[in-house]
């Protein structure tokens, strides 16, 4: 074993040589040849902090990349390589999957078994596959398969790593503080007046926008995790600060206009009254003076915003979703492929009354609907099975446990995220995802269970 080790740092400190010398090169190429330029700066910094970054893959690769990715998340549209190219946030995902595999390998210890719930994804991604031979236009169906494919090669990989509780808890750190920080750039951009439309707030950039339904989706479980951290923590200034960063990024969905989000964490809220016993009154106190605040500051036009709901069916909603019945009823047991419901949807368009006039080639704003048109009964029976797989994976998971707790927020969120997708199909968007690593990677945390430890659940968490 000491051999091993000793040339494991042997290796280790060739590796590590190597990358120095070789980035010190384009460092010392770019100080000479692209002086003052951006192209410069940019490749001097890789050369600074390339080999920090490096070690920091291969020894502790949930810390970054992937706590990275899940920082970056609620910021996905936002942040790509150039207008019409990927964004970066998939290519830390990409990184995060290859570092993580990386590390399993050279480590068999950090490998374990993973949840059932990983096999049923496993065979709904498949279903995805194999409906692109039937698909009504497969080229549509191949256009959102990479993404499809991405995002579960990530979550079956996370899914098999076996976590330490200081990194388990560092990553849920970077996911509430990254919904912290879209929060707070949405609420500067409302300030700014930028970025409103039709009295909605959109976070945006100079050449790309988020849609708010997608942001506020993403804002979700960083809501429901500082929630929690607020709850457990003992110490008055953490507490007051994680409840702080609550009520922004409450008040930025709000902003957003998105009923369904604001729905889902209401919902994920009356989740945890209802479950959490220890802590049930203490957060029924802060969550009624959190209402009391949101609801005198912003209380006239949310109500006016659910009101509007019942005069335009929710934007359209009603109108899509009865051409999204006919649609299923023409394609109701295979589906009309992947990524096709605009296709179905146009198929029948002209059967259906449409008191709106909403127009031609809409999704589906519901992963239900979605999923039924796509995949038939047979996708859509794997998807439901799947949502209850995911939520039953922590069920192992007692009250004598230290991640009790967390694992309340965690199943909270996954409740929130599923009525949110009820109104945006979400099944393509990675905070979505996200929640389901996160809740796998908790599974896989080692649990050391003793009585005191349930006084002191969430702290070394969030």
């Amino acid at each position: 074993m000491v051999g091993y080790l000793r040339d494991a740092g042997r290796r280790a400190n060739t590796l590590g040589a190597a990358a120095v010398a070789l980035l010190g090169l384009i460092a010392a190429y770019a100080a000479v040849q692209l002086s003052g330029t951006k192209t410069g700066l940019v490749l001097t910094l890789g050369a600074i902090l390339g080999p920090v970054v490096l070690v920091l893959a291969i020894t502790s690769p949930v810390l970054f990349p992937f706590g990275l990715y899940a920082l970056i998340t609620p910021f996905d549209a936002l942040i790509v390589f150039a207008p019409g190219a990927g964004t970066i946030t998939a290519a830390v995902g990409a990184a995060s999957g290859a570092a993580l595999l990386f590390s399993g390998m050279r480590n068999k210890q950090r490998f374990t078994d993973p949840d059932s719930s990983v096999g049923v994804w496993l065979v709904y991604t498949l279903w995805l596959l194999a409906s692109t031979f039937w698909a009504i236009d497969p080229n549509v169906s191949l256009t959102m398969m990479p993404t499809a494919l991405e995002l579960f090669a990530l979550y079956a990989v996370v899914s098999f790593i076996r976590v330490r509780d200081a990194e388990l808890a560092t990553v849920l750190k970077l996911t509430a503080l990254g919904g912290v920080c879209a929060a707070l750039y949405l609420l500067y951009l409302a300030h700014t007046g930028v970025a409103v439309h039709q009295d909605r707030m959109y976070l945006r950039t100079s050449t790309s926008y988020w849609n708010p339904d997608f942001l506020s989706t993403a804002l979700i479980l960083p809501v429901l995790i500082a929630i929690g951290s607020a709850l457990s923590t003992r110490n008055l200034f953490a507490r007051v600060g994680w409840m702080g960063s609550v009520v922004a990024m409450i008040v930025a969905i709000i902003l957003t206009g998105a009923r369904g989000p604001e729905l889902g964490v209401l919902a994920g809220i009356v989740y945890l009254v209802a479950r959490d016993r220890a802590r049930r009154w203490t957060l029924a106190v802060l969550l009624g003076a959190l209402g009391a605040v949101a609801g005198g500051f912003y209380g006239p036009s949310l109500l006016a915003r659910w009101a509007q709901a019942f005069s335009d069916g929710g934007a359209g909603r009603m109108d899509i979703w009865r051409v999204g019945w006919v649609a299923f009823k023409h394609n109701w047991l295979f589906g009309a492929g992947f990524n096709n419901f605009q296709q179905a949807y146009n198929q029948v368009f002209i059967q259906v009354f449409q008191p709106l006039a909403i127009g031609w080639s809409h999704a589906s704003h519901n992963i239900l609907v979605g999923n039924g048109v796509e995949l038939g009964i047979i996708g859509l029976g794997i998807l439901l099975f799947a949502w209850y797989s995911q939520f039953r994976a922590l069920r192992h998971i007692g009250e004598e446990d230290y991640r009790y707790p967390l694992r309340l927020c965690l199943e909270a969120s996954l409740i929130a995220l599923f009525i949110s997708g009820l109104f945006a199909d979400i099944m393509l968007i990675k905070c979505c995802w996200l929640a389901f690593m996160i809740v796998n990677l908790t599974r896989n945390a080692s649990a050391v269970a003793h009585p005191a430890a349930v006084k002191a659940p969430l702290p070394q968490h969030a």
